[in-house]
């Protein structure tokens, strides 16, 4: 036993010699710039030497908003009405649920690009992801039932008596719009740290930037009966005779700061690969808010009534996203590019962002509202 581990102590100094002497030429041939390159191994296929990378891609997302409800829906006959026909509704509500906006699935795009640089393979790269909503829906009763405004609505807009406040008022109808536009760029500079054959783990750093603005219109028509008993008048906000009662609202949000993120892809077989990248950062910026109630009813005043306010302030802002799904790259050796594509799921949330007004008798600020994004990512890279 001894003497077989003798006799191979020569063989294990001269492979030690050997690779001592490839990774000091390894070393030598990075640090020439264009001369040669030397890429650490990244699961699948390498361009060697070619450090440019694009990436384009499409997204189909929907945005989901905290601190946005527009309404509470209700049952419309009530036994604690008193002095009123028990066919009409209700001066409070009844058995009520949370009416949110209406929010679609639509189509925005990233773009970016990274640069690998001659030294240990480092990458410094930009991506700037896009996403615009337009919703317009009317949302009609069922039979029995009603909708109250919600908080943000400014209820005492046309100075009426306790007894005659919207928030004692159901609607048959309600129509909600809203356009919401969102950006997001990010600058990074990444490099692999854990690599084998199949794996690659590379964390990221970076700087993150996001914009955000969003308006939306909610309009009730067509209420109950004028809710003092002697007024026989049945409804004030009928829409047919073009009364209505309206509530805007204008939220906007930027803000910049650090971020780390890691990116993984797990090599499968057939040129496919599992990737899932995930980042947070930390952003300091303004959130503003404004909101206005416009309100046109049955009185003798040919202009609507209007209150508004609006207000703003600097805040930090934690931001988390997540993307999982599947790669496939193929090098194209008579061109010397490596072309890829990804699809995949993404989830984005931001903390803080929606700083809703609530016009109370004593204004305030409605504090811990998000937004937060998910939907399909389809992206193709190119190497050259």
């Amino acid at each position: 036993m001894n003497r077989k581990l003798l006799a191979s102590i020569p063989l294990l100094l001269a492979t030690a010699g050997l690779f001592a002497a490839s990774n000091s030429s390894m070393k030598k041939n990075s640090k020439k710039g264009g001369e040669d390159c030397a890429p650490l191994c990244y699961a699948g296929p390498v361009v060697e030497c070619e450090p440019y990378e694009i990436t384009a891609a499409a997204v189909y997302q929907q945005m989901r908003l905290q601190g946005q409800e527009i309404a509470i829906e209700t049952g419309a006959i009530g036994s604690n009405v008193t002095n009123l026909d028990p066919d009409y509704n209700p001066r409070f509500p009844v058995g009520a649920i949370g009416v949110e906006p209406q929010e679609d699935f639509n189509w925005g795009f990233k773009v970016g690009g990274t640069y690998r640089l001659s030294y240990d393979d480092w990458k410094v790269g930009v991506m700037y992801s896009y996403l615009k909503t337009i919703v317009n829906e009317p949302i009609q009763a069922a039979y029995g039932k009603g909708f109250f405004p919600s908080q943000y609505a400014n209820q005492a807009v046309n100075n009426y008596d306790d007894g005659e406040l919207l928030a004692r008022r159901s609607f048959q109808n309600l129509e909600t719009g809203s356009h919401t536009v969102y950006n997001d760029v990010h600058f990074t500079l990444e490099r692999p740290t854990l690599i084998t054959k199949d794996l690659e783990v590379t964390p990221f750093y970076g700087i993150d930037a996001s914009f955000f603005s969003r308006r939306q219109t909610v309009v009730f028509t067509n209420d109950g009966i004028h809710l003092t008993p002697a007024d026989t008048k049945a409804g004030i906000y009928l829409s047919d005779d073009g009364f209505y009662y309206q509530n805007y609202q204008k939220i906007q949000w930027w803000g910049v700061g650090p971020m780390i993120g890691v990116h993984t892809s797990w090599y499968l077989a057939y040129d496919v690969s599992f990737y899932g990248d995930a980042y947070t950062a930390l952003e300091y910026g303004r959130s503003s808010s404004r909101t206005a109630t416009l309100s046109k009813d049955y009185s003798e005043n040919v202009n609507p009534n209007e209150a508004s306010i609006e207000n703003f302030l600097y805040q930090f802002s934690p931001n988390y996203s997540f993307q999982l799904g599947l790669n496939w790259t193929r090098m194209l050796e008579e061109f010397d590019v490596r072309i890829g594509f990804n699809i995949g799921y993404e989830s984005t949330y931001y903390s803080q962002v929606i700083k809703t007004l609530v016009p109370e008798m004593n204004y305030r600020v409605q504090n811990g509202s998000g937004l937060g994004i998910q939907g399909l990512v389809l992206q193709g890279t190119l190497d050259f």
